[in-house]
């Protein structure tokens, strides 16, 4: 099954290889059979696997999308997305305004979300050891890929003049440092305790929207016996 839109919006993001950043693969390859059994159309069904080369991830996640259900409820599926965004939105907001004690704008957001996983992507690809998995320890800055405004506008597709300006006001905030070239985060921000139940919020918004959609049966589990 392809999948023209995503594959667009990588090309058009000017993004980082598709293997670091969430795809789109083909259920029906590996799954035909849990397909056929579950009543669905395998050639249909589109799975969502994040970081495909990342050995830790390299399964398939047993939750599928059927194509067909979304074509039939695009509407209640279009709405269940934007509540997901917007409480996935207003999380991060509160969690700005425990760091500095206001929200940043859109773009500043964007950059430091950049910021973070740019930095992790080596990690998430070679697996984090055990002792760095949690918040509570600053990561070394060895482990730290390297983040510039290339790599930033790259990610965002903000351009790269506003990347430079937005960065000194995250600077100026605390949120960010510079060690040369290289853009890090600020100290002790990953480790702040709003941060930690903002992750826990932001889980159960991800759980309840895959309630809502699961009911609609846009999600569907593969077979669990596979």
């Amino acid at each position: 099954v392809s999948c023209p839109t995503s594959s667009t919006f990588l090309q058009k993001k000017n993004a980082a290889p598709a293997d670091r950043m969430p795809v789109f693969v083909d259920f029906a390859k590996n799954f035909s059979a849990d397909g056929a059994q579950n009543g669905h159309n395998p050639a249909r069904i589109v799975s969502f696997e994040s970081f495909a080369s990342n050995p830790i991830v390299e399964r398939p996640v047993p939750i599928a999308v059927k194509t067909q259900a979304v074509e039939a409820k695009s509407r209640p599926t279009l709405i269940s997305l934007l509540g997901l965004n917007l409480r996935l939105m207003e999380n991060w907001r509160r969690v700005q305004i425990a760091l500095t004690g206001r929200p940043l704008d859109y773009e500043s957001t964007m950059i430091l979300m950049a910021v973070v996983t740019i930095g992790a992507d080596r990690l998430l690809r070679s697996g984090l050891p055990p002792e760095l998995q949690s918040l509570e320890q600053e990561l070394p800055g060895e482990l730290i890929s390297n983040v510039n405004v290339s790599s930033i506008a790259a990610a965002t597709a903000i351009p790269r003049e506003t990347v430079r300006r937005k960065l000194r006001g995250l600077e100026e905030r605390g949120l960010v440092m510079r060690e040369k070239k290289k853009v890090i985060m600020g100290k002790g921000v990953l480790q702040h305790e709003a941060l930690r139940e903002i992750i826990r919020l932001q889980l159960d918004a991800m759980t309840l929207t895959i309630r809502q959609l699961s009911r609609l049966e846009v999600l569907v589990m593969r077979n669990s016996s596979s």
